[in-house]
């Protein structure tokens, strides 16, 4: 097992390393254009796309995308999420790559689109916690299988981040318009810690005094 394990995180990391060499050359061109795009297509049927995450915290901090972060985090509430949404986006220029679920409920919990090599992922919003807080899920990998004999067996571990509950708001982003949350100075430090403000080489939640969730739900891929 300890070899199995040893060699699965290898071919992790290489693999993972070229595809950063292929997203950083898309993003530096398609980057803004992509959350532009993305954005005029949830706003198109009332959709408040938020920005999340990476993509979040380089807009309070760096006014700009995060240096070294090659792709596109934003949130959208689950009831907000068109039936259709892989229909829509294609028509504004977007290719679907995959799509993480709850086996149990049916909750799609997170899509991931493609636009001209540029990666946008899409978490999904819930607001059913009896303590009134919204949450996201964040899949993890598997925690030593490759990820397609993963999905064909136990699936993968989830973490949940519970957030402030808030409505969003429009600010200027590098020249466009995009939406944040009302609370996202809050969202930054229950998702970061206290030091969101400061950037930390090599960042890892379990270093840091966060809100995370760990989760006994699994997650799969379609």
């Amino acid at each position: 097992m300890a070899v199995k394990l040893g060699l699965y995180k290898r071919i992790v990391k290489i693999d993972t390393y070229f595809k950063q060499r292929r997203a950083a050359r898309s993003f530096r061109r398609y980057g803004l254009e992509t959350l532009r795009r993305a954005d005029e297509a949830l706003s198109s049927v009332g959709g408040h796309m938020t920005l999340y995450f990476g993509s979040l915290l380089g807009a309070i901090r760096e006014k700009g995308f995060i240096p070294f972060d090659f792709d596109i985090d934003v949130a959208l509430p689950i009831e907000e999420r068109p039936n259709d949404i892989v229909q829509l986006m294609e028509k504004f220029g977007f290719r679907h790559e995959s799509q993480q679920y709850i086996k149990e409920t049916g909750r799609i919990v997170f899509d991931r689109f493609i636009y001209h090599g540029t990666l946008i992922d899409f978490d999904y919003i819930f607001s059913d916690r009896p303590d009134g807080k919204m949450y996201t899920y964040a899949v993890r990998r598997h925690e030593y299988k490759d990820w397609r004999e993963a999905n064909i067996s136990d699936g993968f571990p989830c973490d949940i981040w519970p957030l402030e509950k808030c409505g969003f708001e429009r600010i200027d982003f590098l020249g466009i318009k995009v939406y944040i949350p009302e609370k996202a100075h809050q969202w930054m430090r229950d998702i970061y810690g206290e030091t969101y403000m400061t950037p930390i080489k090599g960042w890892e939640a379990k270093n840091q005094k966060t809100m995370m969730e760990h989760s006994t739900e699994r997650a799969y891929r379609r």
